[in-house]
């Protein structure tokens, strides 16, 4: 279940946008409407509405953009008419498989120039009684800055020797059955 979307400069999302899921648990009379998962409370179904033109489209491509990126999918198109004429893109997403792994953020920066993804970054967030979040890295690459961590462990060593696709749990799980054989 998806808890968060945080967006910069995707299509007409110019400046950081939160797109939350979360329901407001004082408001008694509409939590049929919502299913309270690791301790948050999460909008079952939600509405989008608007005017021609207002950016309803957006928010659909958005979301089967992410499913493509988050489904290790290959060979989708980045462009400029997908995204806008700024160079980077950024998203995230908080979201919860109920796998009993808890929450998950997964975020990345895309270069729409050079079309490829700048960094990546999957955390496993703990929430606090008052609600602050606490993120632990799982996985993280930049490949501009050569900087590949698994675990908290330094892998940027085998850069040259991986090629690294776009996250996804199979190629993550397939990352650490490689990562496993060089080491050993």
């Amino acid at each position: 279940m998806i808890y968060e979307i945080k967006i910069n400069d995707y299509r007409f999302f110019k400046n950081n946008t939160l797109l939350s899921f979360g329901a407001d648990a004082r408001t008694k009379r509409l939590l049929s409407n919502a299913a309270f998962v690791d301790g948050r409370y999460i909008n079952k179904s939600i509405a989008i509405y608007g005017g021609n033109n207002s950016g309803k489209s957006n928010l659909i491509s958005l979301f089967r953009m992410i499913k493509l990126v988050l489904s290790g999918k290959e060979g989708f198109v980045f462009n400029k008419m997908f995204f806008n004429d700024k160079q980077y893109t950024s998203i995230s997403v908080t979201y919860n498989n109920l796998d009993n792994n808890g929450w998950l953020k997964y975020s990345f920066v895309f270069d729409n120039v050079n079309r490829k993804f700048k960094h990546e970054k999957l955390s496993s967030i703990t929430y606090y009684p008052n609600g602050a979040p606490f993120e632990k890295t799982i996985f993280e690459k930049d490949s501009e800055n050569k900087v590949f961590v698994v675990f908290g462990v330094d892998y940027s060593k085998f850069l040259d020797v991986i090629r690294i696709y776009p996250f996804s749990l199979q190629n993550f799980s397939n990352l650490l059955k490689i990562i496993f054989f060089l080491v050993s």
